[in-house]
C-alpha cells in the first residue's frame, strides 16, 4: 500500500470544510499503520501549500527524535510557508521501539518528562525570540537567530503521556 499524497489529501479535507489537518510525526509504522509515514515537515509543507484556511500541525512532533531547536525551525518556516495556520505540537515521545529503531535511548519515564520539560522551555523562548541561551540537564542551547520570526508565532501546544 502507496501513502497518500499529502497536499491533495488536505484540499480535500478543506473542502469538506475541516477546521485542521495533521501528519504524524512517525519514521516507520506504528500503531498498526499499513505503511511508514513520510518526513512529518515534508509532509506538512505540502499540505500547507495545496491550502489557505486549514490549520496544521504535526500530531506530534517526537521530542526524543528530534532537538527542539530543530523542531523549533520547522515550526517558524511552516508558520510563514501557511500564512500563520501552523500550531507547533510537540509531544513528549512515546513509541520506544521506534525510537531504539533509529539507535537512540528511550529514558525512564521521570526522565522523559524532565527532557520533555525543557525542550519546552527551549522551543518557546525560540519560537518567541528566535534565540535562546539555556544549560539545563538535557539541553544547552546558544542560537542566537533563528528565522522567518513572525509577529504572531505558532501556537505551542504540548502533549506527553504515561506514568
Amino acid at each position: 500500500m502507496t501513502p497518500l499524497r499529502p497536499g491533495p489529501w488536505a484540499a480535500a479535507r478543506e473542502a469538506e470544510g475541516w477546521f485542521g489537518v495533521s501528519a504524524p510525526d512517525h519514521i516507520s509504522a506504528v500503531m498498526g499503520a499499513p505503511v511508514p509515514w513520510n518526513h512529518v515537515f515534508v509532509t506538512l509543507a505540502e499540505m500547507a501549500c495545496a491550502t489557505r484556511r486549514v490549520h496544521l500541525h504535526a500530531a506530534f512532533g517526537n521530542n526524543l527524535a528530534r532537538s527542539p531547536v530543530e523542531f523549533a525551525q520547522a515550526a517558524l518556516a511552516l508558520q510563514d510557508l501557511s500564512g500563520g495556520r501552523y500550531e507547533a505540537a510537540l509531544g513528549a515521545g512515546w513509541a520506544r521501539d521506534e525510537v531504539e529503531g533509529m539507535g537512540l535511548t528511550f529514558p525512564d519515564d521521570r526522565t522523559r518528562a524532565r527532557q520533555f520539560k525543557e525542550a519546552l522551555q527551549v522551543v518557546r523562548d525560540l519560537l518567541r525570540d528566535g534565540a535562546c541561551q539555556f544549560d539545563g540537564e538535557h539541553y544547552r542551547i546558544n542560537i542566537r537567530g533563528l528565522s522567518p520570526l513572525s509577529d504572531s508565532p505558532p501556537p505551542l501546544v504540548a502533549a506527553v503521556a504515561g506514568p
